[in-house]
């Protein structure tokens, strides 16, 4: 391997490196937020904005970081109000990316 291609692929790998870092620094702040401000309705308000990301149809990588702080957002939303219908339509629908209840 030529020392180009190896610099692109340590290039490649920190750049893959710093992009989880930033998506898992989101879903902290979300989780955060959550925790201020009440689970539903943070959960409510990223479905909102996972909604508009689906109609503008944004590059994956920020669909990724909404995404992954409203499934965060939502398991907490689910675990403090399971009876709440509107949560159990948002978990049901996230279902098969969400760890199962014990």
């Amino acid at each position: 391997m030529s020392g180009k291609t190896k610099n692109a692929l340590a290039t490649r790998a920190e750049l893959e490196s710093l992009e989880q870092a930033t998506v898992e620094g989101f879903a902290i702040l979300a989780g955060l937020l959550a925790e201020a401000t009440g689970a539903v309705p943070t959960a409510l308000h990223l479905a909102a904005a996972l909604e508009g990301a689906a109609q503008r149809h944004v590059p994956p990588r920020q669909n990724r970081l909404l995404r992954d702080a409203y499934r965060l957002v939502l398991i907490k939303a689910h675990n403090q109000n399971p009876n709440d219908p509107v949560i159990q339509n948002l978990y049901a629908s996230e279902a098969g990316g969400l760890p199962a209840k014990h």
